[in-house]
């Protein structure tokens, strides 16, 4: 079913458009816009998508349908990498200084920061970020739904040449 136009609708047969992830009715509003790049002198086919042109990077937006359900639980997903992260940043430092007060932080952390409770927070919200991406990937993966990313569109655009882009650190 193509839909380029993100409308939900299948032009071709004049239905609506399946949600992509779960199989459900699409609904316009809540179609995934995944944008790819490509550098402009490389003169990708854009497969009939229309192609925004920049100085630095020619772009290109696909709309993934999607059903309500499956916008939600991607909202949800967000929320609790945020929330499992944040919860583990606070309870690591205190799990720590319970469990294992004789613990000390490196000396070239006491140089550049004070105390070695930054430590124990980093260290904190990196265990939750993984530990809530990985649950969510493990629940996804056995939920049977599918990624934006595997959108046939998406997959013909990226054998072109097109990428996810880069954001350089600032």
């Amino acid at each position: 079913m193509e839909d380029k136009d993100g409308s939900g609708i299948d032009r071709a047969s004049a239905r609506p458009a399946a949600c992509w992830q779960c199989g459900a009715p699409a609904i316009a509003d809540c179609a995934y816009a995944l944008r790819l790049v490509a550098n402009p002198g490389w003169r990708l086919d854009p497969l009939g998508y229309r192609v925004n042109h920049g100085k630095d990077w020619d772009e290109v937006r696909v709309r993934v349908p999607r059903c309500h359900a499956c916008r939600s639980r991607t909202q949800l997903s967000l929320l609790i990498v945020f929330g499992s992260s944040l919860a583990s940043a606070i309870a690591w430092p205190a799990l720590q200084s319970r469990f294992w007060p004789q613990l000390e932080a490196p000396t070239w952390v006491y140089e550049s920061h004070e105390g070695g409770g930054t430590l124990m927070t980093a260290a904190g919200l990196l265990l939750g970020f993984v530990l809530s991406m990985l649950g969510i990937a493990l629940h996804r993966r056995l939920s049977g739904r599918r990624s934006v990313a595997s959108y046939p569109p998406v997959i013909s655009l990226r054998q072109e040449g097109w990428h996810y882009p880069v954001y350089p650190a600032y």
